[in-house]
């Protein structure tokens, strides 16, 4: 290669090598980070994450202001509670932002203790955990008032219409080590921090192209994205609704049967607490797009029957019906009743619940 030829490489590669930098450091300061460094104090939703949504970002920073907070299990000296509540993220603060415990709202607004347990494993649900507290007299002892039983919607049959082990135990010394040790139950999804080059640089920009033309980009994302009828989210994208996949994808198990069961085995577990004084509530966080399917404009998509199924049916345990006080509030012309950008409901639907 001759010294004209080779310089002319050099400066070739010189520049797209620039470009290339240039091109990374200017999306990853100008957007992409705004989105992903997790770093930072304010938190992004995690449906604007995953669909690289900047528009629908709602910042915000985990904020409690009540004057009463609940027991965390790790923190806890097993002295007796009120109420113990076990649940998914919903139970874990996984929205952010102000008070986002909604047991701080119980223990703040009737000077209860709250303490707010961990399942067991991964493999083990809510009502088989509370099986084991209560196979080994933890439960007993403990001497709560009241058990409640949270779970996000699209999950709630998967985790509950099916056979449980009634006969789940734990040796008392085993499940303190548990109650010690166990993370908390988060099941929203996560997106880690990438470095400043990174596939995210890319990905915001052909997301956003292909969102004008498919409401998941093409299958590329797990958020899906549809216009309002009615403004009821504040920022940018005031009447724009960013939910997950799952919310679509987990309809079809929404039956008369499957409801039935979930139904049965809240049942069951009410007759057990019922023989140690101990109420149960169950309390079942709307999926986003249930929540606001009605207000999709030329909705594409099935109507999710969860609640209405599950409303005629018996019950000897108190259901907190969450829908009816949230969707009251949506038609309200509330805005925010869940974040824009995320799977999680505001402070101001615990208020509006407890």
């Amino acid at each position: 290669m001759s010294s004209l030829h080779y310089k002319k490489f050099v400066y070739i590669f010189a520049g797209l090598l620039l470009l290339f930098l240039s091109f990374h450091a200017a999306m990853w300061f100008g957007l992409t980070s705004k989105l992903l460094d997790v770093q930072k104090p304010q938190q992004v939703g995690d449906l604007a994450r995953l669909g690289y949504q900047l528009s629908s970002a709602h910042l915000r920073t985990k904020e409690i202001l009540l004057p009463n907070r609940h027991i965390k299990a790790h923190e806890w000296d097993y002295s007796s509670v009120d109420i113990i509540t076990i649940g998914d993220s919903f139970s874990n603060g996984g929205g952010g932002g102000k008070n986002p415990y909604y047991q701080d709202y119980i223990a703040s607004n009737n000077a209860l203790r709250v303490l707010n347990i961990n399942n067991l494993s991964k493999d083990t649900n809510n009502i088989e955990t509370l099986m084991a507290w209560y196979n080994n007299g933890l439960l007993e002892k403990t001497r709560p008032k009241a058990v409640l039983i949270e779970s996000i919607e699209r999950l709630a049959l998967a985790r509950f219409a099916k056979t449980v082990r009634w006969d789940s135990n734990l040796s008392v010394d085993a499940l303190k080590h548990n109650i010690k040790t166990r993370s908390s139950n988060t099941d929203a999804p996560k997106v880690s921090k990438p470095t400043i080059i990174n596939t995210a640089n890319y990905k915001i920009v052909f997301y956003n192209l292909f969102y004008l033309f498919s409401d998941n980009a093409f299958k590329q994302s797990l958020t899906y994205k549809r216009e309002l009828s009615r403004d009821l989210f504040s920022g940018e994208t005031k009447n724009t609704l960013l939910f997950y996949q799952q919310d679509i994808t987990s309809i079809p198990l929404v039956n008369e049967k499957n409801i039935r069961l979930m139904n049965e085995n809240f049942n069951t577990m009410a007759q057990k607490l019922e023989q140690l004084d101990i109420k149960l509530y169950v309390m079942i966080a709307p999926d986003k797009y249930d929540l606001y399917q009605e207000y999709i404009i030329d909705n594409p998509y099935q109507k999710n029957n969860f609640f209405p199924l599950l409303r005629e049916l018996e019950k000897e345990y108190t259901f907190i019906d969450t829908k009816k006080v949230l969707l009251d509030m949506v038609q309200e012309g509330q805005k925010d009743v869940y974040f824009a950008d995320d799977t999680h409901w505001n402070y101001k639907a615990s208020e509006a619940i407890f």
